[in-house]
C-alpha cells in the first residue's frame, strides 16, 4: 500500500551509499514531499522517533525502509530541520 511519504524513501534512496548523514530542512521535506508537514513534525519530537516497530508510523517507515534513522530534529518553523544517519 502506498504511503504519502513514499517520496521521502525515494529521495533517501537516490542518496548516494558513500554519504552516512544528510539534513534536510522542513521546507526541504515538504518540497519533497508534496505537501506541508503536519503540524506535530514542526512542534513534537515523538514525531521524529526512530520506533523498533513502524508498523502505523508511516512517516518513519519511510526513513526507515531507506535504511536511515532520525539522529537529530530541531523543531522550529521556520528553520526547522531533521539530520538522518543510515543504519
Amino acid at each position: 500500500m502506498a504511503s504519502k511519504y513514499d517520496r521521502l524513501t525515494q529521495h533517501l534512496n537516490s542518496i548516494s551509499s558513500n554519504v552516512r548523514e544528510v539534513t534536510i530542512t522542513f521546507k526541504e521535506l515538504e518540497g519533497i514531499l508534496g505537501f506541508v508537514l503536519p503540524k506535530s513534525a514542526v512542534e513534537y519530537r515523538q514525531w521524529w522517533e526512530n520506533p523498533k516497530e513502524s508498523k502505523g508510523r508511516s512517516q518513519a517507515q519511510a526513513w526507515i525502509e531507506a535504511g536511515f534513522k532520525v539522529d537529530s530534529v530541531r523543531l522550529q518553523k521556520p528553520g526547522g530541520w531533521a539530520s538522518f544517519i543510515r543504519k
